[in-house]
C-alpha cells in the first residue's frame, strides 16, 4: 500500500519484478483502490519484452569463472566474482561484480 501512485522510475523496478504482471498497488489516495501495474505502466517495457528468462528477485547464476591461474588466491576478487555470478542484466547481458575493502580491513 502507498499515499500516491508510485513515480515512473519505481514503475519501471517494479516492472522488473518476477510475475509483475500479477501486480496490484494499493494507493491509499484514490479511496484505497487496488490498481494493476499495466494500468500505472501501459505500454511498459520488460525483460520479457527481449525474451529474457529472468527477472529482478528471482535468484541467478551467471556462470562466470577467472582464467585459470588469475586471481586463485584474492579473496576480493573472489568476492567481486561471486557478485557478478549473482547479478541481474537482462538489457546488457553483462553482469558485473564488485567488493570493497575499507581501510579498517572490512
Amino acid at each position: 500500500a502507498v499515499t500516491s501512485p508510485p513515480c515512473g522510475q519505481c514503475r519501471q523496478l517494479l516492472k522488473e519484478l518476477h510475475r509483475s504482471e500479477n501486480l496490484e498497488i494499493l494507493v491509499a489516495k484514490s479511496g484505497a483502490k487496488s490498481i494493476s501495474l499495466e494500468e500505472l505502466l501501459p505500454h511498459g517495457f520488460g525483460p520479457k519484452d527481449m525474451d529474457q528468462s529472468s527477472a529482478l528477485g528471482v535468484p541467478v547464476d551467471n556462470t562466470l569463472s577467472f582464467l585459470e591461474g588469475q586471481h586463485a588466491d584474492d579473496h576480493l576478487a573472489a568476492l567481486a566474482l561471486e557478485s557478478a555470478n549473482r547479478a541481474y542484466a537482462p538489457y546488457s547481458c553483462c553482469p558485473s561484480g564488485v567488493a570493497l575493502l575499507l581501510a579498517s580491513g572490512e
